[in-house]
């Protein structure tokens, strides 16, 4: 085989200087950590009260992320949601979620990220997602069943199939329901209430 001249080698090095910084860059773009698009994404729950009256609220303060690991968190901002009553929301700041003690609600779980990075364009596929929610100091076990789609090269949308249910027991809520309750006058607040949400994550 014939030699390499040796005047090809100072440019084979510049070469490698040059596109090292931009593999690198590439390489750590491609393992990025998705990052939560607050403004496109939602989290709302339905409360009944006196068997009969069904309201639909939402939370204003999301955050989020998914890691290059598939370690993902969203926390709730407990001060950040619209009842579309503004004394109904401070009450439940104050009696309900006691939201100086306890200002985030977080739900952590594991995706299988790297089979989800293989999916097209425009792609959807439903998964199970089995975590935990910590909410008012206590913590459960709660698995969604999602929609997973991913919208665009650098981004997903997540949403739920069908709402979750969450238990007031489950998260020592009772006794702060039953002061709502007590205070607004109701004969009755269901203890336990669906939540759906629809996320979209960036990178």
């Amino acid at each position: 085989m014939r030699a390499r001249s040796p005047r090809w080698v100072p440019a084979m090095n510049l070469a490698r200087t040059l596109l090292a910084p931009g593999l690198l860059a590439l390489s750590a773009y491609g393992f990025a950590d998705w990052e939560l698009d607050s403004d496109a994404s939602s989290v709302s729950f339905v409360s009944v009260k006196n068997a009969a009256v069904a309201e639909s609220h939402y939370f204003t303060g999301l955050t989020g992320r998914v890691s290059k690991a598939g370690n993902a968190t969203l926390a709730l901002n407990m001060t950040a949601f619209e009842t579309l009553i503004p004394i109904r929301n401070e009450r439940m700041v104050e009696h309900l979620f006691e939201s100086a003690r306890f200002p985030l609600a977080t739900f952590t779980v594991d995706v299988p990220i790297a089979e989800l990075l293989k999916m097209k364009r425009g792609a959807s596929a439903q998964r199970d997602l089995s975590g935990t929610l910590a909410l008012h100091g206590a913590t459960a076990d709660l698995t969604a069943t999602v929609i997973v789609t991913r919208v665009g090269r650098n981004a997903f949308a997540v949403a739920s199939q069908r709402p979750v249910i969450v238990s007031a027991a489950q998260f020592n809520l009772a006794g702060g329901l039953e002061t709502l309750r007590e205070i607004a006058g109701l004969v009755s607040i269901a203890p336990s209430v669906p939540v759906s949400f629809s996320l979209v994550f960036r990178r």
